[in-house]
């Protein structure tokens, strides 16, 4: 690791703790080890103690009660605005349609919220592959199919791919080639 862990992150991680409270994972488990993996993953890899914030705090606004102007408030503007910039738009229901709409957004997103994104994404299937190793059907878990969750990973890999092609992404690409190997 590259960096020690500021007074902000700290304060990030004890936010994102608060925030997250009793939340759970597909799999049954505190779900907390998931936006902490995802700090790791950015600090792992050089990135900014804002960037690392923001992957510490990417599904704050979309899975609890705290907003964007929480976020604001607490850790400024550009932390808001990188979590902002991998936040699903909650309002479109439907999974594909909602999906489209952010890989389209990601197309042309700033890099720092490509590799949030795509360490959201390594971490999640990371955690897909632990499951299917372990015999647990994780596919059972999603509203869609195995095929549109899969196919959702391939389409979002291409894009992180193309702009970063760094560590994660390398990862990443492996960790999927690997569940493909085994469907």
């Amino acid at each position: 690791m590259n960096q020690i862990i500021s007074p902000k992150i700290t304060e990030a991680i004890e936010f994102a703790v608060i925030a997250h409270g009793d939340q759970k994972r597909n799999n049954g488990r505190a779900y907390i080890t998931h936006p902490l993996s995802v700090g790791f993953i950015l600090q792992s890899a050089g990135y900014s103690e804002d960037v690392i914030i923001a992957g510490l705090l990417h599904d704050v606004v979309e899975d609890t009660e705290y907003t964007e102007i929480d976020i604001r408030e607490k850790f400024g503007e550009r932390v808001a605005h990188l979590v902002m910039g991998v936040t699903e738009d909650g309002t479109i229901t439907d999974w594909v349609e909602r999906k489209k709409k952010y890989l389209d957004h990601l197309i042309t997103a700033e890099k720092d919220v490509q590799a949030i994104s795509a360490g959201d994404m390594l971490d999640n299937r990371r955690s897909i592959l632990r499951e299917i190793k372990s015999g647990f059907d994780i596919w059972s878990k999603f509203s869609v199919s195995q095929d549109l969750v899969m196919k959702n990973t391939e389409d979002r890999l291409a894009i992180v791919k193309e702009s970063l092609n760094n560590e994660i992404t390398k990862e990443l690409e492996s960790v999927v080639n690997e569940i493909k190997s085994l469907l």
